[in-house]
């Protein structure tokens, strides 16, 4: 019996692909199971960027197969002096706490403008159990656990409030584990926290033409005025703080035409922070924010 030697050739082809496709496909989804273990372990270390569920970013679930939970009520995060109100400008302590706690629980977060842009910066204070991260496409920073820190439920970090007030929203995403070593049976907690400072940024630092400048005077704790006036005018200066309270007045009298500067001394309890410094020419005010830094 003659054998036919081409079809014995193209079935030895047709039996090595598919035995090479199949090896392929295991191939591709043992190296998926391997990928999403390498991720599990990688993030008890610290969750990628971008996880917070804040606007154009995913949350926990990327990466976790738990199911994603309301976490307004079970994610507290408070500013350490109290209340819903920052001051601009400033280092302010902040704390989160995870209040459903588990073995190992992780977190991270994200400070917006009402624009979804970035609101200020965070600096680390703990740094054995949570570290800082940034997301060069989205231009945001970030707050989130490491290691040690998966073994509490209760985190503090410093906000560097933004030099301007309005609202601000904090995008919050926590993470109670069951420590099982899979990613999956994990509990997602999403929520949102809103803070507020009032908005100088409609303040215009020169109003009137009178080519004004002024800033704040470390060395001599005094505030510098330099002012141009066309006619006699009397002169008057003030500066508040953001609550809209009276820091410093004085009336610095009548002033004939001419280029002036002016010394504003302050008192020694006046706190560093960001103020509205106004000079009245004829009761026509020219403001502007100064920071008070020693």
């Amino acid at each position: 019996m003659k054998l036919n030697y081409t079809n014995l050739l193209f079935g030895a082809f047709i039996l090595s692909s598919l035995s090479l496709l199949l090896t392929s496909s295991n191939f591709k989804s043992t190296t998926k199971l391997q990928h999403c273990s390498i991720n599990k372990k990688l993030n008890s270390g610290g969750a990628p960027v971008a996880r917070t569920g804040a606007p154009d970013e995913s949350n926990c679930t990327a990466c976790h197969s738990g199911s994603v939970n309301d976490g307004n009520g079970i994610n507290e995060l408070i500013i350490n002096s109290g209340g819903n109100e920052y001051n601009v400008g400033e280092s302010t302590p902040m704390t989160l706490t995870l209040t459903e706690e588990a073995e190992k629980n992780g977190f991270q977060v994200v400070a917006l403008h009402t624009n979804n842009e970035m609101a200020g910066t965070f600096t680390i204070t703990d740094n054995t159990n949570t570290k800082t991260l940034s997301s060069g496409i989205l231009e945001r920073d970030y707050v989130t656990h490491i290691f040690d820190g998966t073994a509490q439920n209760s985190w503090g970090f410093d906000w560097e409030t933004p030099e301007v007030g309005g609202d601000v929203t904090f995008y919050v995403a926590t993470n109670k584990t069951n420590s099982s070593g899979t990613n999956g049976g994990d509990a997602i907690y999403l929520s949102q926290h809103t803070f507020t400072a009032p908005d100088f940024t409609g303040i215009k630092e020169e109003v009137f033409n009178h080519n004004f400048m002024i800033g704040y005077q470390s060395q001599k704790n005094a505030v510098e005025m330099q002012f141009e006036i066309n006619e006699a005018s009397n002169i008057s200066f003030n500066m508040i703080d953001l609550s809209g309270k009276s820091i410093r007045f004085e009336n610095l009298g009548r002033f004939i035409p001419g280029d002036y500067t002016e010394l504003i001394n302050l008192n020694s309890k006046v706190e560093t922070g960001v103020y509205i410094a106004t000079i009245f020419i004829n009761n026509k005010p020219i403001s502007k924010k100064i920071k008070v830094s020693k």
